[in-house]
């Protein structure tokens, strides 16, 4: 074997260069390729970050919006209970009044179930004095003594 007959011809060398032009002209489509998608890709993350931002901004200002309307609702159920405690005691006070001038009193409540039953005497008592129970009754004494 001669060392020319150990080189390529020049057929081969012209065919593997057409092969490697080839694959470089591949490969270049396929780095077009892949750039393209890359930048399609940075461009959906740029839009997806500003979407999270502008979502965690809501969320902050949610928050502090249901904080807010929180605090709102505990006062307003504070004064709810104070206003219902005041309104029962007004209540009692003018059913007492009342029935020191020997006016008894008659709510809706009374009205849409006064054909229950009769009263029986000490009922009557209590009613007429202005008061729903003997402890009532004798509170209410001991009050005026």
């Amino acid at each position: 074997m001669s060392a020319q007959n150990s080189l390529p011809d020049q057929a081969d060398v012209l065919a593997q260069l057409e092969t490697a032009n080839k694959d470089l002209a591949a490969l270049r489509g396929d780095v077009t390729q892949l750039t393209s998608e890359r930048d399609d890709f940075k461009a959906k993350f740029e839009t997806a970050s500003a979407q999270l931002t502008e979502a965690n901004t809501k969320v902050t200002q949610l928050q502090g919006d249901v904080t807010k309307l929180t605090g709102e609702r505990d006062t307003l159920k504070t004064d709810n209970t104070r206003l219902t405690g005041e309104m029962a005691d007004f209540n009692k006070r003018l059913a007492t009044e009342l029935a020191k001038h020997g006016i008894r009193t008659f709510t809706q409540k009374s009205a849409a179930a006064a054909p229950e039953r009769k009263l029986n005497a000490t009922e009557k008592v209590l009613a007429a004095k202005g008061v729903q129970s003997l402890d009532q009754l004798a509170s209410q004494k001991k009050t005026n003594s």
